[in-house]
């Protein structure tokens, strides 16, 4: 199987899985998966276009959120 992945350069912890990767311009680019075990400071994530269709899906039509106007809540 081949996939399209992502490899970052920064700190992925645990609980980080599963959570987008935004791109400068605020859109999502990515579901972070993985941190590198053997290389510090390396990860991984899944590029949208690998789950862009199962998204659209599961969000009935594909609608979008604009993650600028939404609140963090902590």
């Amino acid at each position: 199987v081949k996939r399209h992945v992502i490899v970052l350069v920064g700190d992925v912890r645990p609980g980080n899985s599963g959570g987008p990767l935004v791109g400068q311009q605020g859109e999502v680019i990515g579901l972070i998966y993985a941190a590198s075990v053997s290389e510090p400071g390396r990860a991984f994530a899944l590029a949208t276009d690998e789950f862009a269709e199962d998204l659209k899906v599961a969000t009935d039509g594909g609608s979008s959120i604009d993650p600028r106007v939404k609140q963090c809540v902590e």
